[in-house]
């Protein structure tokens, strides 16, 4: 067996192991032993756990990080909205593109969201809010003359992203199908869509 397929057979077997036990429980001579490896074949491989990690979700969830930055760098929460229907602003929405983009990568999104906790992946969560803020903030400074509270607008452009992440998650954790992901995110949507649209009345 080449060495590239043995790193697939690896993988699959160390996936199954950290969604049983979790990233932290999880055990490299354990899934050496699954493999049908010596832990020193596993370790000549991949370095550590971390390594092993990196290696099943890494690219996945990277590639997805790096579409949402560019997504987000082109978008504006409010971009065509006097054009569009609700369903079509929905459909070019952040919200939607997020969802299609984690269920095109589910296996990954469900390790990091379900058992990644402690793994080098356990913030990636954390990095998809940052960027959701910081275009939410750029939108807002863009589209308003004057800030008189920015800390206040920022505080609150943070926490309604903190919430709005924890929604999505709540998919992954319980393991909505897409077409109920979709219903979900939908209402989801039109909830912050017409929140928004009064806080961005408001003279902050």
């Amino acid at each position: 067996m080449k060495d590239d397929e043995i790193k697939v057979k690896i993988a699959e077997v160390a996936k199954r192991e950290f969604l049983e036990l979790g990233y932290v429980d999880a055990s490299m001579r354990n899934i050496s032993g699954k493999a049908g490896l010596t832990t020193g074949s596993l370790y000549n491989r991949f370095r550590d756990k971390a390594e092993l990690f990196e290696y099943i979700v890494g690219d996945s969830v990277n590639g997805v990080f790096e579409k949402f930055e560019n997504f987000n760098a082109s978008y504006s929460i409010r971009e065509n909205a006097e054009i569009q229907s609700e369903e079509e602003q929905y459909n070019t929405s952040a919200m939607k593109f997020i969802i299609d983009t984690m269920f095109d990568n589910y296996d990954s999104f469900d390790l990091i969201i379900n058992k990644g906790t402690g793994s080098p992946y356990e913030n990636f969560i954390d990095k998809l809010i940052d960027v959701a803020t910081k275009n939410t903030l750029n939108y807002i400074y863009s589209t308003k003359q004057e800030i008189k509270n920015p800390q206040i607008i920022a505080d609150i452009t943070h926490l309604l992203n903190v919430a709005l992440f924890d929604a999505i998650t709540e998919i992954f954790r319980k393991h909505y199908t897409k077409e109920q992901a979709i219903d979900y995110m939908r209402s989801i949507y039109f909830f912050y869509d017409a929140g928004w649209s009064k806080l961005l009345e408001k003279n902050f």
